[in-house]
């Protein structure tokens, strides 16, 4: 009876062992038909993913090609074009060809009628400075009176054309220049000699002084303008008095 018990207990054991194996084996053969349905899944997507790429590829190729033959199309046309525009100088050399050459006749009349022009125009106005007229002389009556040899005068009562602006110092010289005679003077303001006849020759109180219709100006002969009709006489003097 014990004997009969062990041979239960070996059979079991034996069919718990084949049992386990039989369950190894299965789940070895599943992993192994996941891994290869893996691969196979792997190598279907790569194929693809090359497919894609190789038709992405010959998708800018043809791209590229259709724009090299749109820019052959284009300079081809624009080539035409210059071939069909006509030159300017061309057009140019045809107008002058086309006009007939001038005549001497004509060129003549246009010479002539340009003269006409420029002697049409009226003459530029020239503004002249306008003159006036006044009286001058230089009186020695009081130095010959004194003694000295000089005439009574220097210069006679005479008519002189002058510019407007014309001071007496001015017509003092200008007169003096035209006759020969020489003045001194100290600037302009003060007259101390003319014609060789010099202040103090006829005494202290002798000089040189002047008047204008008859009056004596308070001013210096180099800063009183003449007026149309003015009288101006030089005169020497032998004392303050005189």
């Amino acid at each position: 009876m014990y004997m009969n018990n062990k041979i239960v207990i070996a059979i079991i054991c034996t069919l718990i062992v084949v049992c386990l194996a039989v369950g190894i084996g299965i789940s070895n053969k599943g992993r192994n038909a996941e891994n290869e349905t893996n691969l196979i899944s792997n190598k279907e997507t790569v194929s693809i993913a090359d497919e894609s790429s190789v038709s992405s590829e010959k998708t800018e190729i043809n791209s590229v090609k259709d724009e090299t033959e749109e820019k052959s199309s284009e300079i081809s046309s624009e080539k035409k074009e210059t071939k069909t525009k006509p030159s300017a100088t061309s057009s140019v050399k045809t107008e002058n060809e086309a006009k007939p050459p001038k005549k001497p006749s004509e060129k003549s009349s246009e010479k002539s009628s340009s003269k006409k022009v420029t002697e049409a125009k009226p003459p530029v106005k020239t503004t002249k400075e306008q003159n006036i007229s006044v009286s001058f002389s230089i009186n020695c009556e009081k130095a010959a009176q004194y003694g000295a040899d000089y005439p009574k005068y220097l210069i006679s009562k005479t008519k002189c054309d002058v510019k407007e602006g014309t001071t007496v110092f001015d017509l003092l010289s200008e007169e003096c220049r035209k006759n020969g005679i020489a003045v001194v003077h100290q600037n302009k303001s003060y007259v101390k000699a003319i014609g060789g006849l010099a202040e103090k020759d006829c005494g202290n109180g002798s000089g040189w002084t002047y008047k204008v219709n008859g009056v004596k100006p308070m001013m210096s002969a180099s800063k009183y303008v003449l007026k149309n009709g003015d009288v101006v006489e030089w005169y020497y003097v032998t004392s303050p008095t005189d």
